[in-house]
């Protein structure tokens, strides 16, 4: 009994403490936009294509800054995260870190398809 008690605790110990799922934190990423993005832009072909010169693209030193706030760290394995836009770039949301958060990249994690949550 005593052993079955100490699995469950130690089993409840670890689902506490593991980062799955990751959501956005309101208080961290609370959204951003572009305050001068048209209609009219955003419905571009290639506006968010960065291959194009659009604005998807996040810098590492962005990323890192996101990571932190999310962990307190930039993790080991960064391919099993992604960083997500809160709000859509085309919906005009932005490449600001208040507009950013960490998702699962199941992907990279040698999964299938993504969860979505």
């Amino acid at each position: 009994m005593k052993t079955i008690l100490a699995a469950q605790f130690l089993l409840a110990v670890l689902v506490s403490r593991a980062e799955d799922p990751i959501r956005p934190d309101p208080k961290m990423t609370p959204g951003a936009v572009f305050p001068y993005v048209t209609v009219e832009q955003i419905t571009q072909k290639g506006y968010a294509n960065k291959l194009h010169g659009g604005v998807r693209h996040v810098t590492a030193a962005v990323k890192r800054q996101v990571f932190k706030a999310y962990f307190g760290r930039v993790p080991g394995m960064q391919g099993h995260y992604e960083i997500d836009h809160l709000i859509s770039l085309e919906l005009g949301g932005s490449n600001d870190p208040k507009n950013l958060w960490c998702g699962m990249n199941w992907r990279g994690m040698g999964m299938t398809r993504r969860r979505r949550f």
